[in-house]
């Protein structure tokens, strides 16, 4: 009877050892994922003349430390040309927007536009697909 109670006693911490183990990996694995530059359109299709919208974050970012400055991008053309270039500098939580309007000479092929972002040493990148098409104004009618 000892030896029956014995063993299920170690069977029992053995197993509550294992799903441990398991359970530990998993509580940290969402902060773990976060890339040290991650960034997100708000959407992925646009058609000339829209205004494409760029967020991001900066994970452990601290405005305070000598090496903070700006973020830079670049939006590259499907035939890798340089559409835009610029530079801005994030918020003090470390996230970021910046945003570019889908027209003019440098828009001119549909595709894949890759938006190349960096900061540091660290870098990361975000596709759009531009559909082209006449570019649509609005105006309010005159009364």
């Amino acid at each position: 009877m000892k030896m029956r109670f014995t063993g299920f006693l170690a069977f029992v911490l053995l197993s509550i050892s294992i799903l441990s183990y398991g359970v530990n990996g998993s509580v940290f694995a969402e902060e773990h994922n976060i890339p040290p530059l991650f960034l997100e359109s708000d959407t992925t299709i646009y058609a000339n003349g829209a205004t494409v919208t760029i967020t991001g974050n900066l994970k452990n970012y601290d405005p305070l430390s000598q090496s903070a400055g700006a973020v830079s991008y670049k939006v590259i053309s499907p035939e890798n040309n340089i559409v835009t270039i610029n530079q801005l500098v994030p918020e003090s939580d470390g996230t970021f927007e910046f945003s570019f309007i889908t027209s003019g000479k440098l828009f001119k092929s549909n595709g894949d536009y890759t938006i190349e972002v960096f900061y540091g040493g660290n870098t990361n990148e975000i596709t759009i697909n531009y559909v082209g098409g006449d570019q649509v104004i609005t105006t309010e009618p005159e009364p």
